[in-house]
């Protein structure tokens, strides 16, 4: 089976994520090749090219036009079985190929539940020249069904539990590695630096659980926008947050959430960010805005906490600690990408058979 897997957000980290693991989980008999029309992140590319199965292709433009004709040359060269497209653009774009495709298969991941304007066209288009929609979230299955019939439900997953099985190391080494007293309190807040994964608000969360006398360290992991990053260490200089906030760049988020004692999320618009599966392979509670389809995965009161409101979410996080962290309710092993990835080789299959 030959794949091409097209893929156009250079920020879209969830969509790469859920890529690189389905070409670190193939079966022996598929061959992988991926399409970015936009190029990605230096590290980034060094993980996808380790992949033997993965021809690259990289086109660092945005015209339209000349995604086209690039996109036409790679299909002409593979010859693929199958067209997976990751996200909203890159499926508009093979659509419009469908004539000269033998199959496509659309993939849309994190769809909220306010569907935009590009949105609605991505999938109106998919209804009619899709021959199969990959959804990552249950809550829209009412509405996806309205538009194609021919529909997978696959939620998105995390590797941690393979790299946990692989590490050495006790949580207590990887705290004194990172610079951390084994008894101090670690929240983990992981993503790019952006306003709309909402840095400010958990510094702000932080400032208040210091002024009621929990000196709880926000570890930020994250990369990006350099002059916002900028904004961030100025605004943690003015809160007087020197000590409680740390930025980390880094892509090796594991080692992290293995040694944190909870996971903040205090994204502004996010449907489900793919560092929550994490969060919940790596059994951590997690305290977070009530957002997107978030209630699918994190259930209040059992795994973790979630309000809209600031000021609760600083009376859970000041509650949860004070009164003794407890353990937390999961199956941390469900979003395994062990069990997950094959179920999309699977729907290939499926695809091709039908």
């Amino acid at each position: 089976m030959r794949i091409l897997h097209v893929i156009d957000h250079i920020d879209a980290g969830g969509a790469q994520d859920i890529l690189l693991n389905i070409l670190r989980y193939h079966p022996e008999d598929v061959h992988n090749y991926v399409f970015f029309f936009r190029p990605i992140e230096n590290d980034r590319l060094k993980i996808f090219r380790q992949y033997a199965e993965c021809k690259l292709f990289v086109f660092p433009v945005i015209l339209f036009p000349k995604v086209l004709i690039a996109l036409v040359r790679s299909y002409k060269e593979i010859r693929p079985d199958i067209v997976h497209a990751h996200l909203e653009f890159s499926c508009l774009l093979t659509v419009l190929l469908r004539k000269i495709l033998r199959r496509l298969v659309i993939s849309i991941y994190s769809i909220p539940a306010q569907v935009g304007p590009l949105k609605k066209l991505t999938l109106l288009t998919c209804s009619r020249f899709a021959d199969w929609v990959f959804v990552g979230d249950r809550i829209q299955t009412t509405y996806y069904s309205k538009v194609n019939s021919k529909i997978s439900l696959i939620s998105l997953g995390s590797s941690y539990k393979d790299w946990y099985r692989k590490n050495n190391k006790s949580r207590a080494q990887w705290r004194r590695e990172f610079g951390f007293e084994p008894e101090e309190t670690l929240l983990l807040h992981i993503g790019r630096f952006v306003p709309e994964k909402g840095h400010v608000l958990a510094m702000e969360i932080a400032r208040e659980l210091l002024t009621r006398g929990q000196a709880i360290k926000i570890i930020f992991i994250g990369y990006g926008n350099r002059s916002y990053y900028q904004k961030l260490i100025a605004l943690r200089d003015t809160l007087n947050l020197t000590q409680e906030v740390i930025f980390v760049f880094t892509m090796d988020i594991y080692p992290w959430l293995y040694c944190v004692d909870g996971f903040l999320s205090t994204c502004i618009n996010e449907n489900m960010g793919v560092v929550i599966y994490d969060a919940v392979s790596a059994g951590l509670p997690v305290f977070s805005r009530d957002t997107g389809t978030i209630r699918e995965v994190i259930k209040h009161g059992r795994n973790g906490l979630l309000t809209n409101s600031r000021k609760q979410l600083v009376d859970y996080i000041d509650s949860y600690f004070r009164n003794g962290a407890r353990s937390v309710s999961y199956d941390s092993d469900k979003y395994n990408n062990e069990k997950i990835i094959p179920r999309y080789y699977q729907t290939y299959t499926h695809v091709l058979a039908n």
